[in-house]
């Protein structure tokens, strides 16, 4: 996919730009919406209390191996995350879990 378009280089690493999906039935990623430039991501979760935030942020943490945090959108369905990798490395791990 292209993911190149939804993520950026940072002071801290990189940020991706997420539209969220809430309420699914499983926890994927879905490619990127080539207009929003944002990767497409479905949680199980529910938008209350938080809860969709933390299985982001925990689904993403698993996928890099590293502590993913939502730097903003906390109570939006376009998010960004930040990631404490470089921007190749990113987008590569992101093309291997490509549903």
């Amino acid at each position: 996919m292209e993911y190149q378009k939804a993520i950026r280089a940072c002071k801290e690493g990189c940020e991706l730009d997420l539209l969220v999906s809430t309420r699914s039935d499983r926890t994927a990623l879905e490619g990127v919406d080539p207009w929003r430039r944002r990767a497409l991501v479905r949680v199980r979760s529910p938008p209350l209390d938080g809860r969709a935030n933390k299985e982001i942020e925990a689904y993403l943490s698993q996928l890099f191996h590293v502590p993913v945090r939502i730097v903003h959108g906390l109570t939006a369905r376009m998010k960004t995350v930040c990631i404490p990798l470089e921007e190749e490395t990113a987008i590569k791990m992101l093309e291997g879990e490509e549903t």
